[in-house]
């Protein structure tokens, strides 16, 4: 009788566990069609957003992998090493649930993130070791992505064999060129790799990044990117929404003045679709402040307050310090700014870094404006690292200092800020051995003062 009571009790429980995670699993449909329908939802502060966070969240936690996955995938999205983290220890349980993919995504994330790839090698080693094909055309894709972010676990002979599988069993968005790219650069195959590297520029945004990449071994990288974007504009609109905004975004890291080549891509990003290609026209406005007017470019943030509340605040905030257009209203961007650094918002404290750092509420005040960009910089923002590192340099009413310079933006490009890359290779050539070590150094002290796992 207790026997068969207890086996009553174990069935209900299991019914139980089933009714809870069929419900929670339906639930995940109308999260994914919202994000879908409102892609800057996630990361807004309303109640709908954070309902929304909170049912996928709640989902996740519950242990379904589908609903990690979606997570992992959004808090992915950020620059924000906190959220990198977390979309990282989502990924790892989504593999733990069985989502052979999910550490293709890891070693997506981890790719241009120095420390975080440093970080994650153990992790990303041993479970390309227990990885095979087999298992099947997820795990094909991950240890590919492996492959791509850490050569020196693959073989070369292997890295052929999982391309030849990928290319046969890839039904539906497939980027066999980058792979073939990825693996002929591997094998040192670089005439091939070039040619592949430009067909993936082709077919995903990804790809333009990485044939832009490639082309940095030769000396007329950028004549020959240019040449890539002018071949294709004729055809641009066979181009899918995800290549036109790489096209777009390299093509406007390549030219600090006006383009009118720039700006017709920007607009075909937009026209297309792509994600935050409004976000992206906004910001070339904001840059090239001669070129454009302030009522237009205001009418531009006015238009994206809806899909985007918190960029457009950070915008605005941008416009009302642009010193070019003789609109200035500091006191206002000062209001919206520290509204948005109430509610948690990190990238607030780079816009008040630079409200200070302009002199925007007085006189130039480089340390407060060090100060607010180290508050993003405890959170993991390479871009804090980066702009205390050109007060460093460059800043007025501060003494310039190209040793701590160098260091702070050694730290931007360990965290994956682009733009620090060409701005440290140009610091080197003005120091001399001394300052070098001592820029180590203090580099190192740096990197005990921010560790990865510190950051909030």
């Amino acid at each position: 009788m207790i026997d068969t009571e207890c086996r009553s009790m174990k069935w209900l429980a299991g019914l139980a566990l089933w009714v809870i995670a069929t419900t929670a699993a339906a639930g995940l449909p109308a999260i994914r069609y919202q994000l879908a329908a409102q892609p800057g939802i996630f990361w807004d502060l309303s109640p709908e957003a954070g309902e929304l966070k909170a049912g996928l969240r709640e989902l996740a936690e519950f242990g379904l992998g589908d609903a990690q996955l979606l997570l992992a995938s959004q808090l992915s999205m950020s620059s924000g090493f906190v959220h990198l983290r977390e979309a990282i220890h989502w990924y790892q349980k989504a593999y733990d649930n069985g989502h052979d993919d999910a550490p293709g995504f890891i070693a997506r994330i981890v790719e241009k993130k120095p420390l975080l790839h440093e970080g994650l090698l153990p992790y990303l080693r041993e479970v390309a070791s227990r990885l095979s094909p087999e298992q099947g055309f997820k795990s094909v894709w991950s240890l590919l992505e492996i492959y791509s972010s850490y050569p020196d676990f693959a073989e070369p002979a292997r890295a052929d064999r999982l391309l030849e599988l990928y290319r046969r069993a890839c039904i539906n968005t497939c980027f066999p060129d980058l792979f073939a790219a990825k693996t002929a650069e591997l094998n040192g195959r670089d005439t091939d790799a070039l040619h592949f590297y430009r067909l993936a520029g082709l077919t995903s945004g990804r790809g333009v990044n990485a044939y832009f990449e490639f082309l940095e071994r030769f000396d007329d990288r950028e004549s020959r990117f240019q040449a890539f974007a002018d071949s294709l504009y004729e055809e641009a609109d066979t181009l899918t929404a995800d290549v036109v905004q790489g096209i777009s975004g390299t093509l406007r890291a390549l030219r600090s003045e006006f383009n009118p080549t720039v700006i017709a891509w920007l607009d075909l990003a937009v026209e297309k679709g792509a994600t935050n290609a409004p976000i992206n026209r906004i910001e070339y406005m904001l840059d090239l402040p001669d070129s454009f007017s302030f009522q237009e470019t205001r009418d531009q943030i006015k238009a994206v307050e809806v899909d985007f509340p918190i960029q457009s605040k950070l915008l605005r905030a941008q416009l009302l310090t642009t010193l070019a257009w003789k609109k200035l209203d500091p006191h206002a961007a000062y209001d919206l700014l520290k509204g948005l650094e109430d509610r948690n918002v990190s990238a607030a404290h780079i816009g008040m870094g630079d409200l200070y750092h302009m002199g925007g509420l007085d006189e130039v005040d480089q340390l407060q404006a060090i100060a607010e960009y180290k508050k993003a910089a405890q959170k993991g923002y390479g871009t804090a690292f980066h702009k205390i590192a050109a007060i460093y340099r460059y800043g007025r009413a501060i003494c310039n200092d190209k040793v701590q310079s160098h260091a702070y933006s050694r730290m931007a490009l360990m965290l994956g800020e682009g733009s620090a890359d060409e701005f440290l290779r140009s610091l080197k050539d003005e120091l001399d051995a001394a300052e070098v070590a001592r820029a180590n150094a203090v580099y190192r002290e740096l990197l005990a003062a921010y560790p990865v796992e510190g950051f909030e």
